[in-house]
Formats: C-alpha cells, sequence, structure tokens
C-alpha cells in the first residue's frame, strides 16, 4: 500500500520518494510477527518513562528545533539494528559535534584547540564530556585525552588520506563510547537539572564501557592514541 504518510526524507526534511510499505496488523500471516524482548534486552536503560514523566516528554518537544542537527544523526543509526561500527561513530560524532556547537565553551577547553588556539573536533567531544561529568575509569587519563581518541578515531574513518580504517577494537571501543555520549545528551536535554544523570555519574557507573577496555587491553594516551598492553601489563599498571 501507499500512504502518504509514509515517506522517505533527508535528514533536511525533504521528501526524496513516497514508497510503497507493507501494512502489518494482527491478522497478518505468521512470517511477519516480530518475537517479544528479551529480559536482558532492557539491562541497559538509562531511565524509564515514570522517570521521565510528561515534564520531560514536553521538554523534549520543546528542544527538537534548536537540538534537531544533535538528534537527526544519531536517532538515525541509533535506531537500526546491526549498524557497521563505523557508521555508528560517523552519526554519533555528528551529533557530537553539533552538541558541542550548542553547548559552547568549557573550562579546560585549551588542551583540545590546535596549535593556533582554533577549536577542533575533539574540543566539540570535550565540551560534551565536561558537560555530562561522567567518570569513564581507566580508558583515558582526562576528558580531554578521550576527546581526542574520539576525535582521532572519527577522523581516521572519515578522511580517505589518513591511511588504514582504525583497528577494530579502537572502532569497537569509541562506538560504544560517542553511543553512551549521545545517549547521556539525551537526558541532560529531557532534564537540565542533571537529575536523571546523577546516577551516571557515580564512580564505576561506567563499568561495562570499561569492561570492553579492559577486554582489549586497550586506552588512549594524553593525545587520544589507541595504547594496546599485555595482560601482564594490565594486571600491574605498568
Amino acid at each position: 500500500m501507499a500512504d502518504e504518510m509514509i515517506v522517505m526524507r533527508s535528514l533536511g526534511n525533504t521528501i526524496l520518494s513516497r514508497p510503497r510499505e507493507d501494512l502489518i496488523s494482527r491478522h497478518t500471516v505468521r512470517e511477519y510477527e516480530q518475537p517479544r524482548p528479551k529480559r536482558n534486552d532492557f539491562d541497559e536503560l538509562l531511565a524509564r518513562l515514570p522517570e521521565i514523566g510528561e515534564a520531560g516528554l514536553t521538554t523534549w518537544a520543546e528542544q527538537y528545533e534548536p537540538w534537531r542537527r544533535f538528534i537527526l544523526p544519531a536517532v538515525g543509526v541509533l535506531g537500526r539494528r546491526d549498524a557497521f561500527t563505523e557508521d555508528v561513530i560517523i552519526s554519533t560524532s555528528m551529533s557530537i559535534e553539533a552538541a558541542g556547537q550548542l553547548i559552547g565553551r568549557r573550562d579546560g577547553e585549551e588542551a583540545t584547540c590546535n596549535q593556533y588556539g582554533a577549536t577542533t573536533t575533539a574540543t566539540n567531544v570535550y565540551r560534551c564530556l565536561h558537560l555530562l561529568e561522567v567518570k569513564w575509569g581507566t580508558i583515558a587519563a582526562d576528558y580531554a585525552s578521550l576527546a581526542k581518541a574520539v576525535a582521532n578515531t572519527y577522523n581516521d574513518i572519515k578522511h580517505f588520506d589518513r591511511g588504514e580504517f582504525p583497528d577494530a577494537p579502537v572502532s569497537h571501543l569509541i562506538s560504544i563510547i560517542t553511543r553512551m555520549i549521545v545517549r547521556l545528551l539525551a537526558l541532560h536535554i529531557i532534564d537540565g537539572s542533571g537529575t536523571l544523570l546523577k546516577d551516571h555519574r557515580e564512580d564505576g557507573a561506567m563499568w561495562k564501557i570499561q569492561q570492553w577496555s579492559d577486554l582489549y587491553h586497550l586506552t588512549f594516551n594524553e593525545r587520544g592514541k589507541a595504547v594496546f598492553s599485555t595482560a601482564e601489563e594490565a594486571e600491574t599498571g605498568s
């Protein structure tokens, strides 16, 4: 069937086409049936609807226009199952860049500027990290180091002249981090008071991400470069 409400749009809201779509109802043949979500599918929820409440949903609707350049790239990739890791990094980093511009200057961001003092991709990532105030464990020494790691990986994927794609563990870990940054920023938009972010700012809140870092024996130095250690080095901290 064709429906005027079901269209293919660009991020700029331009209608590109009106494709035919399947109509699924409760009487549709069983082949279209979707499995019920598993209990562990909800293990990584950042907030539940009662916590967000009517006020949070209203705020989200009100903030859509000013934050749309942040929202649209992230929604486009986070709503897809089994997206390529590199696609996740590109789309979420686009959102993070937009958010950094909207957030504006933060204390200490000079550490991410270039030699001429101009802001960089890492600066926008830093602004998001500084705003969120999440503790990322031993993945990187500070926000500036982690911001550079995200920016380096994003640029290594995006630019042809940067050589090979990053190592798979680097891309995977950074994709997990950028996903989390975007999701936490969404909570910030919904609730600027920080109540919804409170639990995520506690020590150890990012333990699942830290586990991936430990599994890969992967951290990032002050320049945002990947550092792989042996299992023995990781255990001794050397």
